[in-house]
């Protein structure tokens, strides 16, 4: 009827453009009339959006008191939907301002595609909390894109409560052992924000010359918090804290002179009992390089069994000067 308004539904769906005629058609009597409408469909075509992302990681994520060692990883990743150049990372931190790029270009072809996961890592030595804004920057054609990540590595402001029963109350030797739990802690040494030539915690040694005339290849030392190398005096003095050689770092000749020397590395607390060849006392180790004289057979049985007496190490008398004589221990 004059007036009436009509509507049809028609629902579909399209991957392209399209254009659809529709014919509408009616009749007044003998008298036919039609109209003809066209329909055009357009398929909007995806804005091209390049971006970027950083994520950063430390190992340990905190320090204790006295500060130490973080390592750092920085992972970029294309978050976006293009392939990016003239990827680049940048930190305000006076170490790690530029980490070194360890991997994640699948192809080699300096392009962070959108599958790919580029990693750098950087060391920080540091004494106290740090925060720092890192930065990567990535390029598509005339875009630019990238991401910050703030992050904070925090170092203890409080000494942990010096509590070692070992020292002069009840000896157990587990609780030596466990309570010191590296060389550094052993020897107190001080920590330093800056050390070169060596890394800190990790034993090292010159290459085997294969010269049986020679001792310099043959001694290890400990590359302490300080800064410092500390030999060990024998192997059965590193074998108190180590299983085996296997994480034993070679160096050249001229970064083992490039180190200052520290004091002697001690037997690890709780690992063995000594004695020296003239003096039939055996004393068991405390924390901090303490002897504690053992008075009896039954007090060394109490601690280390009744197979004590192969846990007892003869060392040279010269050994002692490097340890202070605690209280003993007569249970």
């Amino acid at each position: 009827d004059p007036g009436e308004d009509w509507e049809w539904d028609c629902r579909g769906s399209f991957t392209a453009d399209a254009v659809i005629p529709v014919v509408f058609s009616g009749k007044a009597g003998d008298a036919e009339v039609s109209d003809v409408a066209t329909i055009r469909i357009d398929i909007g075509k995806a804005t091209p959006h390049p971006n970027i992302h950083l994520h950063v990681q430390s190992n340990p994520a905190r320090l204790p008191y006295g500060g130490g060692t973080a390592y750092l990883t920085y992972h970029v990743t294309n978050d976006g939907s293009l392939p990016l150049a003239h990827v680049s990372l940048a930190s305000n931190s006076d170490t790690c301002s530029t980490p070194g790029f360890t991997g994640g270009d699948d192809n080699e072809d300096g392009i962070l595609d959108l599958t790919e996961t580029w990693t750098y890592t950087c060391i920080e030595r540091l004494t106290a909390t740090e925060a720092d804004a890192p930065q990567v920057r990535g390029t598509y054609d005339d875009h630019s894109v990238s991401d910050d990540a703030l992050f904070i590595i925090p170092v203890a402001t409080q000494a942990p409560s010096p509590v070692d029963p070992t020292v002069d109350g009840t000896y157990v030797a587990a609780v030596a052992t466990a309570g010191t739990p590296d060389i550094d802690t052993n020897g107190a040494y001080r920590t330093e924000a800056d050390v070169h030539g060596c890394v800190p915690g990790v034993p090292y040694k010159l290459a085997d010359d294969h010269d049986a005339a020679t001792q310099a290849d043959t001694a290890v030392y400990y590359c302490g918090r300080d800064g410092m190398g500390h030999v060990f005096p024998n192997h059965k003095i590193f074998r108190s804290w180590y299983p085996d050689f296997t994480n034993v770092l070679v160096v050249d000749r001229s970064t083992l002179q490039g180190l200052p020397l520290g004091q002697p590395v001690l037997y690890r607390p709780g690992a063995r009992m000594i004695k020296t060849v003239s003096d039939p006392k055996v004393y068991a180790v405390a924390r901090g390089g303490i002897l504690r004289w053992i008075t009896s057979e039954a007090a060394a049985e109490a601690l280390y069994g009744a197979d004590w007496r192969t846990m007892v190490d003869d060392v040279a008398a010269s050994v002692l000067q490097s340890y202070v004589i605690g209280a003993p221990i007569s249970r």
